[in-house]
């Protein structure tokens, strides 16, 4: 089955709340726990963020935006006061008629129906709930903090909210059982979920997990059990009628991430916050990327001096787009990508396009990946910037635009 077209959208907003109930041990993610922090901190760092957003608007010329995104850390963490100051201040920056998409990540041990209720109230139509798992020993064993109770009642909770829903699980957690596996997708499905986000556990180095793996305290599934998961994996999310249209993300035809799209398809996007990125194409093809610092104190004295900045050079841009283009399952837009670069893909990626043929499919606009290719796909996108790397003199410089 050719995978959909989705619409097309305007620029994505991202503010990153760095805030967490609790550490888990293989998170890599730039958070603390609420607990640690001074007194107003997230208050504080929040505020700044809407002024940096407000600001890198107006430097990107962005007037509104088209779908928003709050993630962590864990937004939901949040004393109720800051957490509607901060809706509110997102609000503004919303299209006329409001954001097309409006998501805010969530764990269960900070969901409940009073925090639905400020999301609701906000206007916040979608939910990314990080359930990551139903089977207490693996969870504890790879280091989560939230336990299999609260989690199952955040389902509970969420099922009855009216809003959208997107479920996060993890493939690959200690001691993991493919049929308990399917059950979480089962039940997350039971829950109202129309988007799944399925990840494979990455051990990610200074992390608590990582020292356990590497000292033989936790083992981790061996390859044929990692195969055995994401067999169950595909069986359940075809019971579900969850489809596949990108590396880590299954949905309910219509369901799709239109904010996360913006991502892949090399769109404007601002990010304020911590850590947060923002990015945009140039007119020579190239991107434009601002890092903001992670250190809270620079945020607060000034995130503009703090922040770096770096001019990607359209070469380098045209793999990233090539990468993540080819994580969907929509595939590669030839004609926006011949319209930024000068050339069009095929004539970029003559030797790989044939060397896997087998596994390509024609996307709606372009080359596109077989979901047999997305399980194998790093040794394509190795080929891929290979033959890149020899044409690279090919890159001509081109007007610039998002794909």
């Amino acid at each position: 089955m050719n995978p959909p077209e989705l619409a097309p959208h305007g620029p994505g907003l991202y503010v990153h709340v760095p805030y967490c109930a609790g550490k888990c041990g293989y998170c890599a993610f730039h958070s603390r726990p609420l607990g640690l922090c001074p007194a107003r901190e997230p208050e504080r760092i929040t505020e700044a963020a809407l002024r940096r957003a407000r600001s890198l608007a107006e430097r990107f010329g962005v007037r509104e935006f088209s779908t928003a995104y709050v993630g962590g850390g864990t937004p939901t963490a949040l004393p109720s006061p800051v957490l509607m100051s901060l809706l509110s201040g997102m609000r503004d920056l919303a299209a006329r008629g409001g954001f097309a998409e409006w998501t805010v990540e969530a764990n269960p041990e900070s969901l409940d129906p009073d925090t639905l209720g400020i999301l609701g109230d906000a206007g916040v139509d979608r939910i990314s709930l990080g359930f990551q798992g139903g089977q207490p020993d693996p969870l504890r064993r790879a280091g989560r903090n939230a336990g299999v109770t609260a989690g199952i009642r955040a389902l509970e909770t969420c099922a009855s909210w009216g809003g959208r829903l997107s479920v996060d699980l993890m493939v690959g957690l200690p001691g993991q059982d493919p049929r308990g596996l399917e059950a979480d997708i089962a039940r997350a499905a039971a829950a109202g979920a129309d988007h799944l986000s399925i990840y494979q556990l990455t051990v990610e180095e200074g992390t608590p997990l990582e020292t356990a793996v590497r000292e033989g305290a936790v083992r981790l599934p061996s390859e044929d059990e990692e195969a055995e998961l994401w067999a169950a994996v595909r069986e359940a999310c075809g019971a579900s009628g969850h489809l596949r249209y990108e590396v880590s993300s299954w949905a309910r035809p219509g369901a799709e991430c239109l904010h996360n799209r913006n991502y892949w398809k090399g769109g404007v996007w601002i990010g304020a916050g911590p850590s947060a990125v923002s990015s945009a194409p140039l007119p020579d093809g190239g991107t434009l990327r601002i890092q903001e610092t992670r250190d809270h104190g620079e945020y607060l004295r000034d995130p503009e001096a703090f922040a770096e900045e770096e001019r990607v050079p359209p070469g380098t841009a045209a793999f990233e787009i090539v990468m993540t283009a080819f994580r969907t399952r929509e595939g590669l837009d030839s004609g926006a990508f011949r319209s930024r670069f000068g050339v069009s893909p095929e004539d970029l990626l003559p030797e790989t396009l044939a060397k896997w043929k087998d596994l390509l499919e024609s996307g709606p606009r372009g080359p596109a990946p077989s979901d047999r290719l997305l399980d194998v796909l790093n040794p394509f996108l190795l080929d891929c910037m290979s033959e890149m790397e020899r044409r690279a003199a090919g890159i001509p410089h081109g007007p610039g635009g998002p794909l």
